[in-house]
């Protein structure tokens, strides 16, 4: 459990490639000591939200705020809250959930804020679990429901998904589950995926829960204990062998599609608003797969040599891919971004610990 972690925003101006604007604009000043700012293109800004995890003194790991548009990684610095955990989700209209503890560690309890785009309010604070409960998992759909799993880690079961509405902080629904979920999915059309291993055949049953029931409707055998998940727009499940990528139709436990051409140990997964696959692989690569493809259009290295694991990955408005990376060479993690539908680096830089990164739609 990460009980110490530094909040980050990245005005990441990768806008290039979206076209130039020379007007003078005013970005919303955020949260704590973020201060307001002017750039010349500020128009053409995507707030980048970049957690870390385990950090000792993150007033020591300065972190970026604004960048150059097109071509370089964000230059002006500035963090925005000094601890929060690492779990990060965004709503369809940008606002940011952040989670958050409280207590010590006999009585730790955790609360959701959430914050309007560009961190310019707190707008509700959600309690979401009691004392000696823990949260291991947190994200959207497409309606703005918050779905957030709360573990009782004595017990050594997970207790429930609970699902907050809009405006609410009282769960609406509430999914009891005891399967002891890796982790979870959450489609934009209100399904979810539970993920846990099977110790008896060393497989991971994913449970799906259609939208609104709290009862799962089938489960899908995933030959591979170390699997990973992602859904799309359409509630397909994306869900990781050893060396490949398994479509999963809504209502079916066979898989539609197997993408293997490239694929090496996924350590994560994600698709785009296009429904693009990336499929973070174990060298530090990472495979890009058109909606409904089964084999790469491009392929991106890693960003630096001795990067194994791509843990985190989100696309901007523009297209544009950043990443969080673990590195052995440089100790602690790599964040990177990518040039739109290439393999171009348009820069990396090392941080200590970051753990996800999530991205915000275009400033107004």
């Amino acid at each position: 459990m990460r009980l110490r972690a530094a909040l980050v925003l990245i005005a990441a101006l990768l806008a290039g490639c979206a076209g130039g604007n020379s007007s003078t604009s005013a970005v919303p000043s955020g949260l704590g000591a973020m201060q307001r700012f002017t750039t010349s293109a500020a128009i053409h800004a995507a707030p980048v939200y970049v957690s870390f995890g385990n950090n000792p003194d993150p007033n020591t790991n300065p972190v970026p705020i604004l960048g150059d548009t097109g071509t370089q990684l964000p230059t002006l610095w500035k963090k925005i809250k000094p601890q929060s955990p690492d779990l990060l989700a965004l709503d369809p209209s940008g606002d940011l959930f952040v989670l958050e503890y409280t207590g010590t560690t006999s009585t730790l309890s955790y609360a959701v804020g959430e914050y309007s785009s560009w961190g310019r309010a707190l707008l509700r604070t959600i309690p979401v679990s009691g004392a000696n409960q823990l949260v291991s998992g947190m994200a959207t759909d497409g309606s703005g429901n918050l779905y957030v799993l709360v573990v009782s880690p004595d017990k050594g079961i997970s207790q429930a998904v609970q699902i907050y509405a809009p405006g609410s902080t009282t769960p609406s629904e509430s999914i009891p589950v005891t399967n002891n979920p890796l982790a979870m999915t959450v489609a934009s059309n209100g399904t979810v995926f539970l993920p846990a291993l099977n110790g008896s055949t060393e497989h991971v049953d994913v449970a799906v829960y259609p939208a609104g029931s709290t009862t799962a409707a089938y489960t899908v055998d995933v030959p591979y204990f170390q699997s990973v998940t992602a859904a799309d727009s359409a509630g397909n499940l994306y869900a990781s062998t050893r060396n490949a990528v398994s479509v999963y139709p809504p209502g079916s436990t066979t898989p539609s599609t197997t993408i293997s051409d490239g694929t090496k140990i996924p350590s994560s997964l994600m698709l785009d608003s296009k429904n693009n696959l990336y499929i973070a692989n174990s060298d530090g690569s990472i495979s890009v797969v058109a909606a409904g493809g089964t084999t790469p259009k491009y392929r991106i290295p890693p960003s630096e040599s001795g990067t194994p694991s791509v843990s985190s990955m989100a696309v901007d408005p523009f297209g544009n891919l950043c990443t969080v990376s673990t590195t052995f060479t440089k100790g602690g993690t790599i964040f990177a971004c990518y040039q739109a539908g290439t393999a171009k680096l348009i820069g990396s830089r090392p941080y200590y610990n970051a753990s996800q990164i999530v991205i915000g739609p275009q400033a107004k």
